[in-house]
């Protein structure tokens, strides 16, 4: 009798937790992930600003942190790899749009300038120069600015 209600109390479970996933569209799914990211992140941060010593940083006092740390660049990394091979993907189906809108989800400027480039170029190669040019004006890091949009140029004559 025990084994029933346990086995009815599992599969209501299993068939709750489906249903709230299955109610998640994606954006509510890519704000908990960063909500979770931003928490790794934090976690490791406070860890880093307990050393005392001028100059030293807490990697170096504790094993934990250091552990913390890795931890959270990997998830970034990651995390980062995936959303790169995603907007490649975009790319290759010729998905301009999906691949920009895949741009905010990057964690950093130079990463961001990267994508930026490669649509800019996509864009070009498909002769809308008018969107290529764009993402070469939308570069966050102003020294990259220039290289990218030669790189977008020199796809254009191709």
């Amino acid at each position: 009798m025990v084994l029933k209600y346990l086995t009815v109390g599992v599969i209501s479970a299993i068939l709750v937790a489906l249903a709230i996933f299955l109610m998640l569209d994606d954006e509510t799914v890519e704000r908990i992930r960063a909500d979770r990211d931003q928490a790794v992140m934090q976690k490791a941060a406070p860890e880093l600003r307990r050393s005392g010593v001028p100059g030293k940083d807490a990697r170096s006092d504790s094993p934990e942190t250091q552990r913390i740390e890795v931890d959270a660049i990997e998830i970034m990394g990651a995390r980062d790899a995936a959303i790169l091979d995603d907007l490649n993907g975009a790319l290759a189906d010729d998905d301009h749009d999906k691949a920009a809108d895949l741009i905010r989800r990057l964690s950093s400027p130079p990463l961001r300038d990267t994508a930026r480039q490669r649509i800019g170029i996509g864009h070009a190669r498909a002769g809308r120069m008018d969107d290529a040019l764009a993402m070469a004006e939308a570069v966050e890091i102003a020294e990259l600015a220039d290289p990218v949009r030669a790189a977008i140029l020199r796809a254009a004559e191709e």
